[in-house]
């Protein structure tokens, strides 16, 4: 009967060690998704209100040269100048967005605290 009733036991803490270890998961998971979410909305607002300031600068600078060169031209400055900066955009997206974006995921799901150093 003993030895019946420690299998129990032991299969009893089993179970309710693994459900923990399952929480525990669930509770990581959850945690690394919001900071990711709220890394990920924080970034948009700064880069939507940076864009924004941007167009409005832009537009500041055409109105600024066209009373020295005319509306036509400082129009004709102003898109070369976003068409530029667009394509400037366009050959270093790897390195600006994906590099970016990869190793904020790992911060976020395998933090610094989780590799021992010693082990390395």
């Amino acid at each position: 009967m003993d030895v019946k009733q420690n299998f129990e036991r032991l299969t009893d803490e089993t179970r309710e060690y693994i459900n923990l270890h399952v929480d525990c998961t669930k509770l990581y998971i959850i945690e690394a998704l919001s900071l990711f979410a709220s890394d990920l909305f924080s970034r948009t607002l700064f880069f939507m209100f940076l864009f924004l300031s941007l167009i409005f600068l832009l537009v500041a600078l055409m109105f600024f040269m066209s009373a020295f060169i005319g509306i036509i031209f400082s129009a004709l400055i102003v898109s070369l100048i976003l068409l530029s900066v667009a394509f400037l955009v366009y050959i270093n997206r790897k390195r600006l967005f994906a590099d970016v974006l990869v190793s904020s995921l790992c911060k976020i799901f395998f933090p610094k605290n989780d590799i021992d150093d010693e082990t390395l």
